[in-house]
């Protein structure tokens, strides 16, 4: 799957400034992504329908409380994100001029986080590696048994996030020195990730498998078509792998 930029289109009321409100986050260093600009779409949509004035200076306590109450049978989760969205988009509209209501951050609901993590033994890691080393090759996907056991050691061994990893470029790793730069990280900071001695041995491993030139500069796990792995299909994956692990 492509990495697309989105093209953010809005036709309420509030359209020209949840543009501006978009370039403002991202000038900050704030990732805006589909989750944000769905948001913003669903808000700028329901102050048409409710009749807010286009380019309205005032957004009243009334119709902000409107906007945040309970739909439904919706989930705290997305009760929560309309609150803090409408929070965030007001106070970018006070400070430019405008007299909006700023919805109490000590009155947003609260999410429950019952998410307890899954702490792997060292026996289980090894075993994991095995059953990713033995995935036996695909015609259909000629490099999936090459990426996936590379991929994990570079999980396991540096600590990235499964999207920064995917994102990386050939660019972004130094095989000689045995350093990852992530550039597109929280707030933009760049930071250097040092790889273990066994984990650059099979990083050099990888690039001469995968067929790599030396003027290649494409996605260190690039998909079939060359784009950028979908992080979604990874995860399904790896839950498979784990399955596989916990069977044995």
């Amino acid at each position: 799957m492509k990495s697309r930029e989105i093209t953010y289109i809005f036709t309420g009321p509030l359209a020209e400034y949840c543009t501006k409100y978009i370039v403002y986050k991202r000038s900050l260093g704030f990732k805006m992504g589909s989750s944000v600009y769905y948001l913003l779409r669903g808000m700028d949509t329901f102050f048409f329908q409710h009749g807010l004035p286009l380019n309205s200076h005032i957004l009243t306590k009334e119709m902000v409380e409107k906007y945040v109450a309970r739909r439904g049978v919706e989930s705290v989760k997305t009760q929560h994100m309309r609150m803090s969205i409408i929070r965030q988009f007001s106070l970018f509209m006070n400070r430019i001029g405008f007299s909006y209501y700023v919805y109490p951050e000590t009155d947003l609901v609260q999410i429950k986080n019952d998410f307890t993590p899954y702490i792997f033994t060292h026996n289980e890691i090894n075993r994991l590696t095995k059953i990713l080393d033995k995935i036996p090759i695909s015609p259909r996907y000629p490099t999936y048994h090459i990426i996936y056991p590379m991929l994990f050691r570079m999980l396991y061994g540096c600590g990235l996030r499964i999207n920064e990893a995917l994102g990386l470029r050939m660019k972004n790793l130094d095989i000689e020195q045995g350093i990852i730069r992530l550039d597109a990280t929280k707030n933009n900071i760049q930071r250097l990730m040092p790889m273990s001695k066994s984990l650059l041995k099979y990083c050099k491993k990888y690039v001469k498998r995968m067929g790599f030139s030396s003027t290649y500069d494409g996605y260190y796990y690039p998909s079939k078509n060359g784009s950028q792995y979908n992080s979604t299909p990874v995860y399904c994956q790896f839950r498979k792998f784990m399955t596989f692990l916990w069977n044995i």
